[in-house]
């Protein structure tokens, strides 16, 4: 055996394995190391990264939040909007409803005045008012002077117009033209014939006297006034029924003939007396105007709705001579009407009526 050649070889086997351990030992560490740094730069970037991602996420919630928050606040804008929509909507429903209401109302009532006057004012007429209004001045043969007044009335503010419109909604037989050449006819009777008796006012006369209704309460309360001055008004004649005006009528014309008689006397069918709204005072003579009763009267009457029919100075325009007892219940509106735009003069107010609700082209 060879020994010594064994040696050198162990030699040489370890210091070929010795390099390789080196090698070994030099790689595991540079590994090592390579993880150290890793896992530093994992934390780093660990680290970083949390912060971006709670950036991230906090931008995300707040995003978020907004979104909701604008969600909310446009829903709650979006309800608004809606209650809003609602409302207005609601009240223009309300408003036309008022509105239909209204005109419903107002056709109701224009209906029920064409039943009880046969005077509707629509819209269609209103706008030709101005050329209704002028036909009627002109045609009612008013003097140049109350035709101006009612004229810049007419153009300065809406009174005339009113108190017409206003007039025109009342009984008609208040306004009712009765003269020579505008009869009521044989048939008319009022049906609301009240018969009068002594009270407040004296009879002076054994028939039996009547008036409607509404001219009797306004009677009654005139009188009243004139008492509490100590003044007592007497009624002669009120109401005459057709036949009754043809016997009053005739016996004039036998007793002074038929010119003299169509001066004083209404032949039948065209007396106011036959309205049942008319009474004769006192006397029925001129004397009465001169009378505390007369003069009582004609200063007063009117504030009650009583209108004298047959002034003095006036034959040509009412077909009668004067008679200062012979007042016409018209109304207080109508008689105020009569005093303001008309001087006073019942024909004068009564002819143009009756032209203004008549007009045609």
């Amino acid at each position: 055996m060879n020994l010594p050649f064994k040696k050198n070889t162990d030699k040489v086997v370890g210091m070929r394995i010795l390099p390789l351990c080196l090698l070994f030992l030099l790689f595991s560490c540079s590994i090592s190391e390579k993880s150290v740094q890793d896992t530093e730069l994992d934390v780093f970037y660990t680290e970083k990264t949390g912060e971006k991602i709670e950036d991230k996420s906090e931008i995300k919630i707040e995003e978020r939040t907004a979104e909701k928050t604008e969600v909310v606040i446009e829903e709650k804008t979006t309800e608004k909007i809606e209650v809003r929509i609602e409302e207005k909507t609601t009240e223009k429903i309300e408003t036309k409803i008022e509105e239909k209401t209204e005109v419903k109302t107002t056709d109701e009532a224009a209906e029920r005045n064409s039943v009880t006057t046969g005077s509707i004012i629509t819209e269609a007429e209103k706008k030709i008012v101005p050329v209704r209004l002028t036909k009627a001045l002109t045609d009612s043969k008013l003097p140049r002077n109350i035709s101006d007044k009612i004229k810049e009335n007419f153009l300065q503010n809406d009174d005339f117009m009113d108190s017409l419109n206003a007039i025109l909604y009342l009984d008609p037989y208040l306004r009712f033209l009765v003269d020579k050449e505008h009869p009521l006819g044989p048939n008319y009777e009022p049906d609301d014939l009240v018969q009068l008796k002594n009270g407040l006012y004296a009879l002076n006369n054994h028939e039996v006297l009547m008036l409607r209704g509404i001219a009797v309460s306004s009677l009654e309360e005139m009188a009243a006034a004139a008492r509490r001055e100590g003044i007592t008004l007497v009624v002669s004649y009120s109401y005459r029924s057709f036949a009754r005006q043809n016997q009053s009528y005739s016996m004039h014309v036998r007793n002074m003939g038929q010119r003299e008689a169509d001066r004083v006397s209404a032949r039948p069918g065209y007396s106011q007396h036959q309205l049942g709204l008319t009474i004769d005072f006192g006397s029925v003579s001129n004397d009465f105007a001169r009378t505390a009763q007369g003069i009582w009267l004609s200063r007063n009457a009117s504030q009650f709705g009583w209108s004298l029919s047959y002034p003095n100075g006036y034959e040509t325009v009412t077909g009668y001579s004067w008679e200062s007892w012979h007042y016409r219940y018209v109304g207080r509106e109508l008689s105020e009407f009569i005093d303001k735009y008309f001087n006073g003069i019942q024909q004068y107010a009564l002819r143009f009526l009756h032209e203004y609700e008549n007009f045609s082209f």
